[in-house]
This record gives C-alpha cells, sequence and structure tokens, in this order.
C-alpha cells in the first residue's frame, strides 16, 4: 500500500462505501470532500447544532490500545520490553496501534480493514520524513524536537524485530515501518493510555 503518495480517489470511493456498509452513521450532509482531488477529509454541507453528534462508528471497526493488547498477547511483550530500554514508555499505547496496523498491511485484501488502509496517505510531511538536507535547514530548537521524532522512528523499528508471529518480510521493511508509523503518529487520538484508530473519524478536521 505505501507505493504511491497522497490519496486516490479510486482508493477513496471504496472506502468511503466500506465505512458505510459496516454500520458508520453519519449526521445528515457529513460527506469525504476534496479541494485538489488528492487529500480528502470529512465536511458537514448541511449547518449542524452546536454539540450534535457527526459520526457514529462501531467500537468494533476502531483500532485501540487495548484491543491490541488483547489481541496479541504476550507475542509483543518482549517488543514492549525492548521499547522501555530505549526510553520509549511513553510511546507503549501508540507502538501497539503501530502493530496492528502492520499486521492487518501483511493481510492485503483478507484484512477486514483493506478499504481503509488503502485510503491511507502515502506520502507525509513530517519531522520522520525530511531528508538529511531539510534537517540541515531547521532552526536548532526545531531540529531537536524533529530529531527526537527520528529517534522515537528508530525505537520502534527497533523494537519491531522483537514481535513474534509477524511476517518477517513485514518485520525487516522499514519504509513500510515507517509508513505505519505516520498512520498512528498524525491520526490517532484519545486518552494517554488507550490510542485509537477511529475509520473515517480519523479524517475529521479538528
Amino acid at each position: 500500500m505505501p507505493d504511491t503518495p497522497h490519496f486516490c480517489y479510486c482508493r477513496v470511493q471504496p472506502f468511503d462505501e466500506w465505512v458505510t456498509n459496516c454500520g458508520v452513521q453519519r449526521a445528515p450532509g457529513v460527506q469525504l470532500t476534496s479541494q485538489d482531488g488528492l487529500d480528502h477529509y470529512v465536511v458537514a454541507s448541511e449547518g449542524l447544532a452546536q454539540r450534535s453528534p457527526v459520526l457514529f462508528v462501531p467500537d468494533n471497526m476502531i483500532f485501540s490500545t487495548r484491543a491490541a493488547k488483547e489481541e496479541f498477547g504476550g507475542a509483543v511483550q518482549e517488543a514492549v520490553a525492548q521499547l522501555g530500554r530505549l526510553g520509549g514508555n511513553d510511546a507503549v499505547p501508540q507502538f501497539y496501534l503501530f502493530i496492528k496496523v502492520l499486521l492487518e498491511y501483511s493481510k492485503g485484501q483478507d484484512s477486514p480493514w483493506f478499504p481503509w488502509l488503502d485510503s491511507m496517505p502515502r506520502l507525509f510531511y513530517n519531522a520522520v520524513s525530511m531528508t538529511d538536507f531539510c534537517y540541515e535547514c531547521l532552526p536548532p530548537l526545531v531540529l531537536g524536537l524533529a530529531r527526537g521524532e527520528k529517534v522515537k522512528l528508530d525505537n520502534f523499528y527497533d523494537a519491531l524485530h522483537k514481535v513474534d508471529g509477524l511476517d518477517p518480510a513485514i518485520k525487516g521493511n522499514r519504509d513500510l515501518a515507517q509508513w505505519a508509523f505516520n498512520i498512528v503518529f498524525t491520526r490517532s487520538f484519545g486518552p494517554d493510555d488507550n490510542k485509537q484508530l477511529v475509520p473515517m473519524g480519523d479524517m475529521v478536521s479538528s
């Protein structure tokens, strides 16, 4: 999936149909749209009352830290321990989502979440996506923050190799790991101990 930049209508349209078929409910006028045909997001074409619900997403569609912990059992314990040794304890909730994204990616079209994952962006403009030249152009404070994100990705990638039962080809693909890392850190939200990735909800602009 992480082979082509940006969104693509041919991928977003099946996703839009998939969320409807899976029981996602929307307030009247709520739909996916795009200004450039590349980046898609949720908008409301009609006025909505303040604090009124915009989307309802069934719980079984959502990736969450707690659900991933239950699903993986002990298969991720050594990886989490490795992440802790690298100083990444604060990112453990996101790490579970990171592994869940990679696991479902490894299943290809056999994954129930394939239309969602296939609609994800391929190109990001954040710290871990920068080139060495980009880093040279950053002021010192921003450079330090950007390097911190790069180290976090490095730690995730190192810990990934400790996950049991995941295809070695997946564990050895750094580009894929970076894609999954970006998905988690740009689209997840929720309490610190239970981060979530929510289909369609991750396309709502704040």
